[in-house]
């Protein structure tokens, strides 16, 4: 589920209800590829051009992760894999502020 804000009060409420302090802290800038994964789900997932979310692409096995770290020249193991309970995100040059709470769009 993604949520815009209205103004800086709703934002910082529903960072206060999701248990995030009232400031601008964390908010994740759009940047070029990254593996990443939501708290509370399995898979691990990746995405070229934007940081999260959507999802890109989902990996759902040690066995498929490895092999498109390998075909992306990363390290084969399982660093640089951000976890997420739920994410504030802005693309860059923009105003918006979004929420996405499991990484589904």
């Amino acid at each position: 589920k993604h949520v815009t804000f209205a103004d800086e009060k709703v934002y910082m409420e529903h960072r206060f209800n999701h248990g995030f302090e009232k400031n601008w802290n964390g908010i994740v800038g759009i940047q070029r590829g990254c593996y990443w994964k939501a708290e509370k789900l399995p898979h691990i997932h990746w995405n070229h051009k934007t940081a999260y979310p959507p999802a890109e692409v989902t990996l759902k096995n040690p066995q498929e992760f490895m092999k498109h770290r390998l075909e992306h020249g990363m390290p084969q193991d399982w660093s640089d894999i951000k976890t997420v309970k739920g994410c504030y995100w802005q693309k860059n040059g923009e105003a918006t502020i979004w929420w996405a709470e499991d990484g589904k769009a």
